[in-house]
């Protein structure tokens, strides 16, 4: 993305063009979510809301999201939650970030520990009420 954009708008911060891969990396995923979950809803069942002569919407809000729902959480949230980690990849380009800045309190003279300790910390603080969240899910979504 850096070397296709760079050339092309000269002059873009850094900043948005790490916006721009990540918005494109996590709509290329969650796009491929949400479609296989709308795929999993059995053939029979849209076509009986057909024969029933439901519109597009009735079809979609009462026949297809409502089953496709338990398909799309599970995956969804823990893109999510893999999604938080892989922003550190902004660093890459030079973006300050929360790993780069730890990166660069180490290199001041900072504990190691204690600097990626803290990033650690961040993470963990950011992950796992995110993985908690998918794990309550999942199970009130389970079919009974």
């Amino acid at each position: 993305v850096l070397f296709v954009i760079e050339p092309l708008l000269p002059g873009t911060s850094l900043f948005g063009i790490a916006t721009v891969s990540i918005c494109l990396l996590s709509t290329a995923f969650l796009s491929e979510i949400i479609r296989s979950g709308l795929e999993s809803v059995p053939r029979q069942q849209i076509e009986s809301a057909r024969t029933l002569n439901f519109s597009a919407l009735q079809l979609l809000f009462t026949v297809v999201l409502p089953q496709s729902w338990r398909v799309i959480v599970p995956p969804a949230t823990a893109f999510i939650v893999m999604f938080i980690k892989d922003t550190s990849l902004a660093s890459q380009l030079g973006v300050i970030e929360l790993t780069f800045a730890g990166k660069m309190l180490v290199n001041r003279g900072a504990s190691p520990v204690l600097g990626y300790g803290v990033i650690l910390m961040c993470y963990f603080a950011l992950s796992y009420p995110l993985s908690r969240l998918s794990a309550y899910l999942e199970r009130r979504l389970a079919s009974s």
